[in-house]
């Protein structure tokens, strides 16, 4: 738990930070790494982030801004974009996969919850895009 709070303190402080109209807004909340063990809480925490950064969710004002998320595998990102569709809407979280994925391997309530798309049906709108490093064209 307290490397949670911690976790969460930083978060508090790079989105205080962010001002969206500066040439310089702090590189801390535009790009954010979070590593910890299993079990830490680091998928609460990016929750919470992308509602703050989106401004979606109850009780929120929608910002204008789009949140990436990424990953190594497509099954590390399916409970995630999962829980932020169900929480944010499922027209507001997009999980970019491959063509060459079989959909019927997917989690039984994934395309319920979020909007999957491949790369070319991807609308750069949607506030929440999840897709693997892969797919976002960068290289570990």
């Amino acid at each position: 738990r307290v490397h949670l709070h911690a976790a969460l303190a930083a978060v508090d402080d790079a989105l205080r930070s962010y001002d969206p109209e500066g040439d310089d807004a702090a590189p801390a909340a535009r790009r954010i790494l979070l590593k910890a063990a299993a079990g830490a809480g680091k998928s609460f925490v990016l929750k919470r982030m992308v509602a703050e950064a989106s401004g979606l969710g109850e009780g929120r004002t929608p910002t204008g801004r789009s949140v990436g998320i990424t990953a190594f595998t497509n099954k590390q990102l399916w409970s995630l974009a999962e829980s932020l569709g169900q929480d944010l809407g499922a027209e507001n979280v997009a999980l970019v996969m491959s063509n060459s994925i079989d959909r019927d391997t997917l989690p039984p309530h994934l395309a319920e919850r979020c909007t999957i798309v491949s790369s070319g049906e991807l609308d750069l709108e949607t506030p929440v895009i999840l897709a693997t490093a892969a797919m976002m064209g960068m290289r570990g």
